[in-house]
Order: structure tokens, then C-alpha cells, then sequence
């Protein structure tokens, strides 16, 4: 990986950006990881904690599963940026599936399935990225509901091992 650094003449704010090579056209499950994690603490902090943390320092985490990449993102002072990148490091070594996270994700998907196609904003993209990708579409690509009512705790947490040992894009 390369860490590029370039001065803000604007502000004393940074970003920094882990995007792991991998995505949801070559991993679909990542598409529900990256709901996963956020709703997800560590082994000593909940989630609620870490949000206080995560507030106190003024920094926000998030969390994306793209097409080919899957991205971790935090923003906010640099006179933080050392305390984040040991919440970052404790987070990516530590965190602790939670059976009530993964139910909750299963609920959301199960409503946002049932409300899919009720707008013509939520077909619109389904169909160019028909056009633009094929059979490649991520709305293809989803898992199903019987898939993603299957999923455990521990897969979610292996697959989200297993995604740190990938290469980080430059």
C-alpha cells in the first residue's frame, strides 16, 4: 500500500482511506459486511462506546462496500489523527459479532426488499447498471433474502478477517 500525505492549506482536517482490494462484484457478501460492521463494537467497547469515542474526537468512521473495492474511511482533525488510527487498528483487530446486529440487518433487508421498485428512483439505477454492465450488475449480484437469513455471526466476522488480508489499492 501507499500512504500519500498532502498538506491542507484550508483547514487542519485529514482523510484517510483503507481500500482493500476486493468488492461486491467479485464478493456480494460485502455488501451486507460493510452493514454489518458498522453496527458492530469490539471486544471491549460496544458500539454505543465507540460512537462516544469516535464523537469525542471529533472523527468520523465510515464503512463501504463498493464494486471493487471495500473501503474504511476516517475524517476528521488532525490533532486526532494518531488517537483514530488506534481506534482504526483496535476496531480491525478486535471487533466482536453481535447476534442483535446481525437480526437488526436482516429485518433492514427484509423491509428494504419489500419496498424495492415502489419508487421509480429505486429502478432507474437497477436498470442502467443492466445496460452498463450486463449480467455484472450489483442488483444481479445480491444476495438472496434466503442467503442473507443465513448468514452467521462467525461468516460475517471470517469474511471480515479474511478481507484484511487483501492488498490495500493505491
Amino acid at each position: 500500500a501507499t500512504l500519500y500525505d498532502k498538506e491542507n492549506p484550508v483547514n487542519d482536517f485529514f482523510t484517510l482511506a483503507l481500500r482493500f482490494k476486493d468488492g461486491i462484484l467479485h464478493t456480494p457478501k460485502l455488501e451486507v459486511l460493510d452493514s454489518y460492521l458498522s453496527s458492530i463494537g469490539t471486544d471491549s467497547l460496544s458500539k454505543q462506546q465507540m460512537e462516544q469515542v469516535w464523537q469525542r474526537l471529533g472523527v468520523t468512521m465510515n464503512i463501504n462496500a463498493g464494486n471493487k473495492t471495500f473501503v474504511f474511511s476516517l475524517t476528521g482533525p488532525d490533532s486526532q489523527l494518531e488517537t483514530a488510527l488506534v481506534l482504526l487498528a483496535h476496531f480491525l483487530d478486535k471487533a466482536k459479532g453481535d447476534k442483535k446486529a446481525l437480526d437488526d440487518l436482516r429485518s433492514d433487508d427484509k423491509v428494504g426488499r419489500k419496498g424495492f421498485g415502489k419508487q421509480k428512483e429505486d429502478v432507474m439505477p437497477a436498470i442502467i447498471q443492466r445496460i452498463a454492465f450486463g449480467t455484472q450488475s450489483t442488483y444481479l449480484r445480491h444476495l438472496s433474502r434466503a442467503e442473507v437469513k443465513s448468514l452467521s455471526d462467525d461468516e460475517l466476522m471470517d469474511l471480515f478477517h479474511e478481507l484484511q488480508t487483501y492488498d490495500c489499492d493505491d
